[in-house]
């Protein structure tokens, strides 16, 4: 590897062999349209990995709570989608909604708004990365108890597994990296695929099926708040979780043959193909429930696994369709560490982290390895705290979502205040008058959630059911608060 030349002038994109990635053809065919899709389909896999997130919603308004509160979620969210790719077609740049909102705000707040937007997607990424390393993880052992059931499962064998997923992770973005490109581009029709697949077992399989009042109507509530409607906004976290993450493609901009145009196809492309594709999931795994009870107590940790066991009755066909999601999650796992390293890359050639000279260096192939281990190193320590009660991983899934929401609502903010900087240019998401409106139903939302996430879901509140978000939140913010005062400071280049 070779020396990062921090001096250079701002906009200038650094690497370990000083090579300006905006020049140079070899950096800009790591990915394509489709690969980039493939990696951004396969962050969310929304058809598939809604079905993991089923325990959240059983007493939280029940079935009609799930069915509603996803497309309540996903409309919003895909408004949140559109307002970004504007920008995005626009102000292409590898550190995404920081670049964004540095342009947009005032000069005066252009710096401290860049550097704790850049905190905050920092902080997201790596939430969504630990979050998917578990479930790969209890997807696995779930699986493996499903053909084994004598097996005895502890804790210290799903953070084994959690460390293999890491080092997979890190495998195909370092040495496999060229074959994982190619695998990439197959992902959103093998997400799709599976997802058919699943849609069939279940529904040729499960005998009895709930009835459409137990789905659509009956609202069932165990969480001890009085207010239906809280309850229902408790309830959006599964819809939320499962279509987020809209930036992904953004921190490959230095890696896209055109990215003013790519970047944003794939943001809307997949928030819409991932919505939709969602929808019939949701409608059957609801239908295809069985054993509500089992699903608070499931198989390896995981509800779909113990969905498949109550509902298809046979062990093979559990197998295969456990073997799916194996698949998604493990490849998603992958995608996760591309897209976290990018961003620790794109900002430490802004040093904008402590660590920054060891991020930005690249590897003979111009990728970012330094940046690779340390997502997947970090991910693996963070990863301890998760092997506990299910309230760890809900705080780390409800981090992730209002870490996003804050990245986004700067430069949101920043465009509401100041949209001339768009006007001035043509573009290939051009939102019109339907731009501010759409903005300020982004903001509205997503302010919205922001405090909703913070509460707890059950009533009362005990040490099992505490939603320590607001903990989580709270170390993020001294973190970044060290790393301002003792090193970006000084260092950090808006």
């Amino acid at each position: 590897m070779g020396n990062v030349d921090l001096e250079a002038k701002p906009g200038v994109h650094l690497t370990g062999t000083t090579v300006d990635l905006s020049t140079n053809d070899e950096a800009k065919t790591h990915f394509n349209l489709w690969s980039t899709l493939g990696m951004s389909y396969t962050v969310v896999g929304t058809p598939l990995t809604i079905g993991t997130y089923l325990a959240f919603g059983i007493g939280v308004g029940g079935s009609p709570v799930f069915f509603y509160g996803y497309i309540v979620a996903t409309l919003f969210q895909i408004i949140i989608c559109i307002s970004l790719a504007e920008m995005a077609a626009v102000f292409p740049h590898s550190s995404g909604q920081v670049h964004w909102s540095t342009v947009l705000a005032p000069p005066r707040m252009a710096r401290a708004l860049g550097y704790w937007t850049g905190a905050f997607t920092t902080a997201a990424w790596f939430f969504w990365t630990i979050g998917t390393y578990l479930f790969n993880s209890q997807l696995l052992w779930a699986t493996i108890i499903i053909a084994n059931p004598d097996f005895v499962q502890h804790s210290y064998h799903v953070y084994l597994l959690y460390l293999a997923t890491a080092i997979f992770a890190i495998t195909l973005n370092v040495p496999l990296f060229k074959g994982f490109s190619f695998l990439l581009r197959t992902m959103a029709v093998f997400v799709n695929g599976g997802a058919v697949f699943v849609m069939a077992a279940l529904l040729a399989r499960t005998s009895e099926k709930r009835s459409a009042s137990t789905v659509f109507v009956d609202f069932v509530d165990i969480t001890g708040w009085d207010s239906k409607g809280f309850v229902f906004l408790l309830g959006l976290l599964p819809g939320i979780t499962a279509t987020n993450a809209f930036d992904s493609s953004t921190h490959l901009t230095d890696e896209l043959p055109d990215p003013r145009k790519q970047v944003p196809q794939v943001m809307i492309g997949t928030s819409i193909l991932g919505g939709l594709s969602g929808l019939p999931m949701v409608i059957v795994f609801l239908f295809c429930i069985t054993n509500e009870e089992n699903l608070f107590a499931p198989v390896g940790g995981q509800p779909i696994a113990q969905l498949f066991l109550d509902s298809i009755r046979s062990v093979p066909i559990t197998l295969a369709l456990m073997a799916v999601y194996v698949v998604v999650f493990f490849v998603g796992s992958a995608s996760l560490t591309t897209t976290c390293s990018r961003v620790l890359w794109s900002l430490a050639r802004e040093r904008h982290l402590i660590m920054s000279p060891w991020l930005a260096r690249t590897s003979s192939h111009e990728l970012p390895a330094n940046a690779i281990y340390f997502t997947a190193g970090v991910s693996s320590l963070v990863g301890l705290l998760c092997l506990g009660p299910t309230t760890a991983l809900n705080a780390i899934l409800g981090s992730a979502a209002i870490c996003f929401f804050i990245s986004y609502m700067i430069p949101i903010s920043c465009l509401l205040a100041n949209r001339q900087p768009l006007q001035k240019q043509r573009r290939y998401v051009n939102l019109g008058a339907a731009g501010p409106i759409l903005n300020w139903i982004s903001m509205a939302w997503m302010s919205l959630m922001s405090i909703v996430l913070l509460f707890p879901q059950y009533l009362p509140v005990a040490s099992a059911t505490m939603n320590y978000t607001s903990a989580v939140l709270g170390c993020v913010f001294i973190l970044f608060g060290l790393n301002w005062v003792f090193y970006a400071r000084k260092n950090y280049r808006s």
